[in-house]
C-alpha cells in the first residue's frame, strides 16, 4: 500500500488536506483516482488507512480507519559521523532510517576534509525527502530526526537521557569490540555511535571524549569508510538490542 507523510495542522476531523508535493505525487506519478485507499503517517508513530475523498489541489483524504500503532524501539539509537561528503549522504541517511536510527548528528573533527559547511548548504529539504521516503518504503512511521552540522565538541558533551551508553569507534582500539560489550547494551536508556572520518579520529580527540565517559569501540581487524562503518555499527547494535 503507498504511504504519505501529514503533519497535525493538515488534519481536519478525518480529512488530511496533503502537501501540493504530496498530492502532486499521488495525481500526476502514481495516477492514482478518488476511492482509493492510501496509508496515512503522521510522523509521530500514528498510522491511518485513508481514501482518496475528493480529486482536488491539493488532495483531500478521508480516515476511514486507524491502524495499529508500531511500537517505537525501546532502546534509541543515535548516529554522529563526521566528513561524510555531500554525494555520499544520502546513502547514509537511507541504510540508517531504514536500520530504525532515532537520531543522525553530522559533525566536524579535525581531520575533515573539504568545506562542509558549504557541502551542506541548501541540502537539508532534499535530505528530509530521502529520509520521508525511505521511511514510506520501510513501512517506519516516524521519520529519523536529522540534525544540524556540530562541532566534534557539542556532540561530544551531548547527553540527552540519563544514562547513554556512549561508544566512539576507534580504529587503533586493541581489545574491546561491539560483541565484547553486548551484555551492556540493553542496561543503556539509548545508545550513540560517533563515527570519525577518513583518517579517523586524532588521539586528542580519543583521550578528551574518553574523560567525559565515552568508549572507544572496535570494528575488527580492517579499517573500514564510514558510511560502511556506521551501517555495520548500527546492525551490530541493533541486533543485540533485539531491534533487527
Amino acid at each position: 500500500m503507498r504511504r504519505f507523510f501529514f503533519d497535525e495542522h493538515q488534519r481536519r476531523g478525518a480529512i488530511v488536506i496533503l502537501s501540493n508535493e504530496e498530492s502532486h505525487h499521488i495525481r500526476r506519478v502514481l495516477r492514482l483516482q478518488k476511492g482509493q485507499i492510501v496509508e496515512l503517517l503522521d510522523r509521530r508513530g500514528g498510522r491511518y488507512q485513508a481514501e482518496i475523498a475528493e480529486e482536488s489541489h491539493p488532495l483531500h483524504l478521508r480516515i476511514i480507519a486507524q491502524q495499529q500503532v508500531r511500537a517505537c524501539a525501546s532502546v534509541p539509537v543515535a548516529v554522529g559521523i563526521a566528513g561524510v561528503k555531500a554525494k555520499n549522504m544520502e546513502l547514509m541517511l537511507q541504510k540508517c532510517t531504514e536500520l530504525g536510527v532515532s537520531d543522525f548528528y553530522p559533525f566536524i573533527s579535525s581531520r575533515c576534509q573539504g568545506n562542509l559547511l558549504r557541502q551542506y548548504s541548501g541540502k537539508q529539504e532534499r535530505w528530509r525527502r530521502i529520509i520521508e521516503e525511505s521511511c514510506k518504503q520501510c513501512g517506519r512511521p516516524q521519520p529519523m530526526e536529522l540534525h544540524a552540522l556540530e562541532s566534534f565538541q557539542k556532540i561530544r558533551d551531548r547527553q540527552d537521557t540519563e544514562r547513554p551508553l556512549r561508544l566512539i569507534l576507534w580504529e587503533r582500539e586493541p581489545s574491546k569490540s561491539l560483541a565484547a560489550i553486548g551484555s551492556t547494551l540493553t542496561e543503556a536508556e539509548s545508545v550513540v555511535l560517533l563515527i570519525g572520518p577518513e583518517g579517523g579520529f586524532t588521539s586528542e580527540e580519543i583521550a578528551s571524549a574518553s574523560s567525559v565517559g565515552w568508549q572507544t569501540i572496535g570494528l575488527g581487524r580492517s579499517i573500514l569508510r564510514a558510511e560502511t562503518a556506521a551501517i555495520a555499527a548500527v546492525s551490530i547494535v541493533q541486533h543485540y538490542l533485539g531491534q533487527i
